[in-house]
């Protein structure tokens, strides 16, 4: 059961009812100890420096004629890369879970389908990402391959 407190409002925005539900998704997912929730955890530390000092080292590599700096940072963008592929099954599942408590938040007939229309556009929203990531890894390949030449 989940309760969620109110301000007088007789009923939760549809907005507000998905994202409740997909936090109850991933309560369920960590007490459920998923698999992939527990290595996206493990690699955290890996993608905060991965995404913040990569494409430093990436564009300083480059500009300073230093390709192994570059591909110092590339692979520590790598990392960030293999973060949102991990990220895809947690949020996907989360959703998915989300959909089943969609109308024990009091959403019914038209709330409902909008409630689970927002849990599946907020899926995509991970997979563009995770498609957004590797494009610019790829980007950042070339730029460093293409120096070689």
């Amino acid at each position: 059961m989940v309760n969620v407190p109110g301000d007088g409002q007789p009923h939760l925005s549809v907005a507000a009812a998905a994202v409740i539900a997909h936090e109850v998704g991933h309560a369920l997912q960590d007490r459920q100890k998923d698999p992939w929730m527990t290595a996206r955890m493990a690699i955290v530390p890996a993608v905060q420096f991965g995404s913040g000092v990569a494409p430093w080292l990436i564009i300083g590599g480059l500009w300073l004629n230093l390709l192994g700096l570059a591909w110092v940072g590339l692979i520590a963008f790598a990392a960030a890369v293999v973060f949102t592929f991990v990220t895809l099954p947690v949020e996907i599942g989360a959703s998915g879970k989300a959909l089943a408590f969609v109308s024990s938040l009091g959403m019914v007939g038209e709330r409902e389908a909008g409630a689970r229309d927002v849990l599946k556009a907020a899926a995509w929203t991970y997979v563009a990402a995770a498609l957004s990531a590797l494009l610019t890894f790829l980007y950042y390949l070339m730029l460093i391959v293409g120096r070689r030449d």
